[in-house]
Protein backbone atom coordinates (compact mmCIF):
# COMPACT_ATOMS: atom_id res chain seq x y z
CA UNK A 1 0.00 0.00 0.00
CA UNK A 2 3.23 2.51 0.99
CA UNK A 3 4.78 1.60 -2.66
CA UNK A 4 1.26 2.30 -4.48
CA UNK A 5 1.17 5.76 -2.20
CA UNK A 6 4.83 6.85 -3.72
CA UNK A 7 3.54 6.02 -7.52
CA UNK A 8 0.58 8.90 -6.54
CA UNK A 9 2.77 11.28 -5.85
CA UNK A 10 5.48 11.06 -8.57
CA UNK A 11 2.60 10.76 -11.03
CA UNK A 12 1.17 14.00 -9.17
CA UNK A 13 4.58 15.50 -9.61
CA UNK A 14 5.07 14.12 -13.25
CA UNK A 15 1.92 15.39 -14.48
CA UNK A 16 2.44 18.78 -13.83
CA UNK A 17 5.65 18.79 -15.88
CA UNK A 18 4.11 17.02 -18.30
CA UNK A 19 0.85 18.14 -18.00
CA UNK A 20 -1.44 15.56 -19.88
CA UNK A 21 -1.07 12.02 -18.63
CA UNK A 22 -2.35 10.40 -14.80
CA UNK A 23 -1.59 6.98 -14.44
CA UNK A 24 -3.59 4.50 -11.80
CA UNK A 25 -2.69 0.74 -11.45
CA UNK A 26 -5.39 -1.11 -9.46
CA UNK A 27 -4.87 -4.21 -7.52
CA UNK A 28 -7.83 -6.49 -7.37
CA UNK A 29 -11.97 -6.16 -8.00
CA UNK A 30 -12.46 -4.37 -4.50
CA UNK A 31 -9.58 -1.45 -5.43
CA UNK A 32 -11.26 1.00 -6.76
CA UNK A 33 -11.24 4.94 -6.59
CA UNK A 34 -13.08 8.34 -8.29
CA UNK A 35 -11.14 9.91 -11.02
CA UNK A 36 -11.82 13.51 -8.61
CA UNK A 37 -9.67 12.01 -6.18
CA UNK A 38 -6.41 12.07 -9.30
CA UNK A 39 -7.79 15.30 -10.59
CA UNK A 40 -8.38 13.03 -14.32
CA UNK A 41 -12.09 14.75 -14.78
CA UNK A 42 -12.64 17.34 -17.15
CA UNK A 43 -13.99 20.62 -15.77
CA UNK A 44 -16.34 22.01 -18.89
CA UNK A 45 -17.06 18.42 -20.48
CA UNK A 46 -18.57 15.10 -19.92
CA UNK A 47 -16.22 13.16 -21.84
CA UNK A 48 -12.90 11.32 -20.84
CA UNK A 49 -10.57 9.46 -23.14
CA UNK A 50 -8.15 6.94 -21.52
CA UNK A 51 -5.97 3.93 -22.18
CA UNK A 52 -6.43 0.53 -20.48
CA UNK A 53 -3.92 -2.97 -20.10
CA UNK A 54 -5.18 -5.61 -18.14
CA UNK A 55 -6.26 -9.43 -19.27
CA UNK A 56 -9.51 -8.87 -18.15
CA UNK A 57 -11.82 -6.49 -17.54
CA UNK A 58 -12.01 -3.06 -16.46
CA UNK A 59 -15.00 -1.20 -15.03
CA UNK A 60 -16.45 2.34 -15.15
CA UNK A 61 -19.09 3.04 -12.97
CA UNK A 62 -21.58 6.27 -13.13
CA UNK A 63 -22.45 7.00 -9.35
CA UNK A 64 -25.89 9.49 -8.40
CA UNK A 65 -23.79 9.12 -5.12
CA UNK A 66 -20.31 9.38 -4.01
CA UNK A 67 -20.07 9.35 -0.15
CA UNK A 68 -20.19 5.80 0.41
CA UNK A 69 -18.23 4.50 -3.18
CA UNK A 70 -15.35 3.21 -0.90
CA UNK A 71 -17.87 0.65 1.08
CA UNK A 72 -20.87 -1.76 0.73
CA UNK A 73 -23.27 1.00 0.93
CA UNK A 74 -22.87 2.64 -2.64
CA UNK A 75 -25.26 -0.36 -3.34
CA UNK A 76 -27.44 1.52 -1.73
CA UNK A 77 -27.56 3.88 -4.29
CA UNK A 78 -28.32 3.65 -8.15
CA UNK A 79 -25.42 2.70 -10.51
CA UNK A 80 -24.58 2.96 -14.23
CA UNK A 81 -21.15 0.28 -15.01
CA UNK A 82 -19.55 0.42 -18.53
CA UNK A 83 -17.36 -3.08 -18.63
CA UNK A 84 -14.88 -3.03 -20.78
CA UNK A 85 -13.29 -6.58 -21.58
CA UNK A 86 -15.76 -8.24 -19.59
CA UNK A 87 -17.04 -11.97 -18.87
CA UNK A 88 -13.00 -13.00 -19.77
CA UNK A 89 -12.55 -10.45 -22.04
CA UNK A 90 -15.51 -11.51 -24.50
CA UNK A 91 -17.60 -8.32 -24.62
CA UNK A 92 -18.57 -4.59 -23.41
CA UNK A 93 -21.53 -4.41 -21.81
CA UNK A 94 -23.33 -1.51 -19.68
CA UNK A 95 -25.57 -2.44 -16.74
CA UNK A 96 -27.23 -0.66 -14.23
CA UNK A 97 -27.71 -1.34 -10.36
CA UNK A 98 -31.87 -0.17 -9.43
CA UNK A 99 -33.77 -1.55 -7.01
CA UNK A 100 -30.89 -3.53 -5.53
CA UNK A 101 -30.77 -5.83 -8.88
CA UNK A 102 -28.24 -5.37 -11.67
CA UNK A 103 -29.81 -4.86 -15.11
CA UNK A 104 -27.94 -5.67 -18.47
CA UNK A 105 -28.87 -2.85 -20.73
CA UNK A 106 -26.38 -3.41 -23.78
CA UNK A 107 -23.45 -5.61 -24.84
CA UNK A 108 -20.90 -5.75 -27.76
CA UNK A 109 -19.26 -9.08 -28.39
CA UNK A 110 -15.53 -9.31 -28.70
CA UNK A 111 -12.30 -9.03 -26.78
CA UNK A 112 -11.88 -5.62 -25.87
CA UNK A 113 -8.07 -5.15 -23.76
CA UNK A 114 -4.55 -6.63 -23.66
CA UNK A 115 -2.77 -8.22 -21.52
CA UNK A 116 0.64 -6.64 -22.30
CA UNK A 117 -0.33 -3.49 -24.43
CA UNK A 118 -2.31 -0.56 -24.26
CA UNK A 119 -5.75 -0.02 -25.44
CA UNK A 120 -7.59 3.73 -26.07
CA UNK A 121 -10.72 4.04 -25.35
CA UNK A 122 -13.72 7.01 -24.27
CA UNK A 123 -16.61 7.64 -22.55
CA UNK A 124 -19.44 10.41 -22.32
CA UNK A 125 -22.40 10.89 -20.32
CA UNK A 126 -24.05 13.83 -21.42
CA UNK A 127 -27.08 15.01 -24.10
CA UNK A 128 -28.92 12.18 -21.21
CA UNK A 129 -26.77 9.60 -22.91
CA UNK A 130 -24.25 7.02 -21.75
CA UNK A 131 -21.69 6.41 -24.39
CA UNK A 132 -18.93 4.13 -24.79
CA UNK A 133 -16.08 3.94 -27.63
CA UNK A 134 -12.88 3.02 -28.82
CA UNK A 135 -10.07 5.62 -29.46
CA UNK A 136 -9.86 9.15 -28.52
CA UNK A 137 -12.16 10.86 -30.54
CA UNK A 138 -15.78 11.67 -29.03
CA UNK A 139 -18.47 10.04 -30.92
CA UNK A 140 -16.59 7.47 -32.94
CA UNK A 141 -15.65 4.16 -32.81
CA UNK A 142 -18.83 3.33 -30.47
CA UNK A 143 -18.77 -0.20 -28.58
CA UNK A 144 -21.99 1.22 -26.46
CA UNK A 145 -24.86 3.61 -26.26
CA UNK A 146 -27.84 3.99 -23.94
CA UNK A 147 -30.60 6.37 -23.38
CA UNK A 148 -32.16 5.78 -19.95
CA UNK A 149 -35.48 6.33 -20.44
CA UNK A 150 -35.69 8.24 -16.33
CA UNK A 151 -31.96 9.19 -15.78
CA UNK A 152 -30.62 10.19 -12.79
CA UNK A 153 -27.92 12.86 -12.29
CA UNK A 154 -24.38 11.78 -12.36
CA UNK A 155 -22.62 12.86 -9.45
CA UNK A 156 -19.30 11.13 -9.95
CA UNK A 157 -17.14 8.48 -12.21
CA UNK A 158 -15.21 5.94 -10.59
CA UNK A 159 -13.06 3.16 -11.61
CA UNK A 160 -12.15 0.09 -10.63
CA UNK A 161 -10.59 -3.70 -12.15
CA UNK A 162 -10.92 -7.34 -11.63
CA UNK A 163 -9.10 -9.58 -9.71
CA UNK A 164 -6.11 -9.06 -12.06
CA UNK A 165 -3.90 -5.83 -12.44
CA UNK A 166 -5.68 -3.05 -14.21
CA UNK A 167 -3.20 -0.26 -15.42
CA UNK A 168 -5.32 2.73 -16.59
CA UNK A 169 -3.75 5.99 -18.12
CA UNK A 170 -5.50 8.97 -18.14
CA UNK A 171 -5.37 11.97 -20.23
CA UNK A 172 -7.88 15.04 -20.72
CA UNK A 173 -5.69 17.38 -21.85
CA UNK A 174 -5.67 15.40 -25.41
CA UNK A 175 -9.08 14.72 -25.86
CA UNK A 176 -10.02 15.08 -28.89
CA UNK A 177 -13.96 16.09 -28.81
CA UNK A 178 -16.66 18.72 -30.66
CA UNK A 179 -15.53 22.45 -30.12
CA UNK A 180 -17.26 24.96 -27.14
CA UNK A 181 -19.86 26.48 -29.78
CA UNK A 182 -20.54 23.05 -30.60
CA UNK A 183 -21.26 21.72 -27.27
CA UNK A 184 -23.22 25.12 -26.63
CA UNK A 185 -25.71 24.61 -29.39
CA UNK A 186 -25.85 21.13 -28.83
CA UNK A 187 -27.00 21.65 -25.05
CA UNK A 188 -29.29 24.91 -25.83
CA UNK A 189 -31.85 21.81 -27.80
CA UNK A 190 -31.38 18.74 -25.73
CA UNK A 191 -31.03 20.47 -22.54
CA UNK A 192 -34.58 18.98 -21.28
CA UNK A 193 -36.07 15.80 -21.90
CA UNK A 194 -39.89 14.71 -21.51
CA UNK A 195 -40.07 12.80 -18.42
CA UNK A 196 -44.27 11.59 -18.36
CA UNK A 197 -43.60 8.44 -17.60
CA UNK A 198 -41.28 8.44 -14.89
CA UNK A 199 -42.35 8.36 -11.55
CA UNK A 200 -41.09 10.89 -8.60
CA UNK A 201 -39.53 9.93 -5.68
CA UNK A 202 -42.24 7.86 -3.37
CA UNK A 203 -42.10 8.45 0.20
CA UNK A 204 -41.73 5.25 2.16
CA UNK A 205 -42.20 6.35 5.55
CA UNK A 206 -42.89 9.71 7.74
CA UNK A 207 -42.15 9.69 11.42
CA UNK A 208 -40.49 11.64 13.87
CA UNK A 209 -36.93 12.37 14.82
CA UNK A 210 -35.38 13.75 17.12
CA UNK A 211 -32.37 15.38 14.41
CA UNK A 212 -31.41 15.24 11.02
CA UNK A 213 -28.96 12.59 11.77
CA UNK A 214 -31.46 10.45 13.63
CA UNK A 215 -33.55 10.65 10.04
CA UNK A 216 -30.71 9.92 8.16
CA UNK A 217 -30.35 6.71 10.37
CA UNK A 218 -33.74 5.57 10.07
CA UNK A 219 -33.06 5.55 5.87
CA UNK A 220 -30.21 3.02 6.28
CA UNK A 221 -32.56 1.23 8.37
CA UNK A 222 -35.30 0.82 5.38
CA UNK A 223 -33.98 -1.67 2.63
CA UNK A 224 -36.74 0.62 0.35
CA UNK A 225 -35.04 3.96 1.43
CA UNK A 226 -32.68 5.74 -0.54
CA UNK A 227 -32.74 9.60 0.62
CA UNK A 228 -34.53 10.92 3.64
CA UNK A 229 -35.87 14.73 3.94
CA UNK A 230 -35.83 16.14 7.13
CA UNK A 231 -37.83 18.96 7.91
CA UNK A 232 -37.64 20.87 11.40
CA UNK A 233 -41.32 22.82 11.47
CA UNK A 234 -43.27 19.71 10.33
CA UNK A 235 -44.96 17.12 12.99
CA UNK A 236 -43.95 14.15 11.00
CA UNK A 237 -40.09 15.32 10.45
CA UNK A 238 -38.71 12.86 8.83
CA UNK A 239 -39.54 10.88 5.32
CA UNK A 240 -37.82 8.21 4.08
CA UNK A 241 -37.74 7.83 -0.16
CA UNK A 242 -37.24 5.85 -2.67
CA UNK A 243 -35.28 6.24 -6.14
CA UNK A 244 -33.83 9.39 -7.27
CA UNK A 245 -35.48 12.70 -8.17
CA UNK A 246 -36.22 13.09 -11.46
CA UNK A 247 -37.68 16.36 -11.63
CA UNK A 248 -36.03 19.62 -11.25
CA UNK A 249 -38.87 21.58 -9.44
CA UNK A 250 -39.23 24.50 -11.77
CA UNK A 251 -40.39 22.50 -15.29
CA UNK A 252 -42.80 20.03 -14.51
CA UNK A 253 -42.73 16.19 -16.12
CA UNK A 254 -38.91 17.37 -17.47
CA UNK A 255 -35.44 15.82 -16.21
CA UNK A 256 -32.38 17.98 -16.74
CA UNK A 257 -29.95 15.78 -18.96
CA UNK A 258 -26.74 17.82 -18.84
Amino acid sequence: MLKRTYSYLLVFCCREILGEEIHIKLEGKNDRHLLSKFNALPKDEKFVSFKLMSCYEGIVWFLSKSTDFYNTNVYNHNIYQAHVGSDYNTNAKLVEFKNRIWIDLQRNLGPQVDCNNYKQFWFSWDDGYLMVGKGSIRNQNVLLIYEPKCPFYTEQIGISGSDVLTHWIFNTTNSYTTTQQEQKNTQIGTRYRPTLSCPASRVVLTMDTESKIECLLMCTYDKQCQRAMYKSDTSSNCELMTGEPVRDGTRPNYIPIN
